[in-house]
């Protein structure tokens, strides 16, 4: 019954908080037309920062972030991740100091409210039953992050829904490599607890861990194809018996 109640709460407090930040679009839509870059990015940054800090402040979860040191000082970067639940995008929002756009599936960017702002935040959006569209979509993402506009690609393609992890698909990785991106491995713990493994919200504690740059530029071909392995098992490294 606790936990039915957090619940509820939770719901009331978000729905509020969704109504709020489509008066936070209004500045955002002033920027743009103005066309200030910087200002867009900062103001980007605070919105969504605030936005996934609120919802786990309401959902009773307890943040721990190891690694931030490892960041580098520019911004094509591509972070590449674990998928365990719908939390983790706003938990990368809330925890990684840059704006990021995601590369998600077609259908977040239909949701109200935050489909507005994940195309406002560069988001890209793939239909994963074309594989040729996605691919091209895929590659606009990271000419994007060429271009100073953080990425982040889930290479399992879907939720894990526990601390395993499934293989990646290397596709979004080699392009990533080709391009000469730095890519920034990132392992989450913990946001399948939160949302998804009893049906409803529970307090429970989540773990980000940044792992060091990898500079893909100075790379051999055959050290692009072994990428998509290496990446994987520095992944799993910091999860509960390594992914498995």
């Amino acid at each position: 019954m606790r936990d039915l109640i957090h619940t509820i709460l939770f719901g009331i407090a978000f729905l509020i908080f969704m109504i709020f930040s489509l008066i936070l679009f209004i500045p955002f839509l002033i920027l743009k037309i103005l066309r200030l870059e910087k200002a867009i990015n900062a103001y980007a940054l605070f919105a969504t920062t605030s936005w996934g800090r609120y919802s786990f402040f309401m959902a009773g979860c307890k943040v721990h972030v190891s690694g931030l040191e490892n960041l580098p000082d520019h911004r094509k970067l591509i972070f590449i991740g674990n998928h365990q639940g719908f939390a983790d995008i706003p938990f990368l929002m809330s925890t990684l100091p840059v704006p990021i756009g995601f590369i998600a599936k077609k259908q977040i960017g239909r949701w109200p409210v935050i489909g507005p702002w994940a195309k406002a935040l560069h988001c890209i959006f793939i239909d994963r039953h074309n594989f040729r569209a996605a691919m091209r979509d895929i590659e606009k993402g990271i000419q994007e992050a060429e271009h100073g506009y953080p990425k982040v690609i889930f290479p399992e393609g879907t939720r894990s829904r526990s601390s395993k992890m499934a293989s990646f698909k290397p596709g979004s990785i080699l392009m990533a490599a080709k391009a000469g991106l730095t890519i920034v491995p990132v392992t989450i713990d913990g946001t399948y607890k939160a949302f998804e493994q009893k049906g409803r919200v529970v307090p429970s504690d989540l773990y980000l861990t940044i792992h060091k740059p990898i500079e893909t530029a100075s790379m051999s071909e055959d050290e692009k194809k072994e990428l998509s392995t290496s990446l994987w098992n520095t992944i799993a490294g910091a999860l509960p018996e390594k992914g498995a």
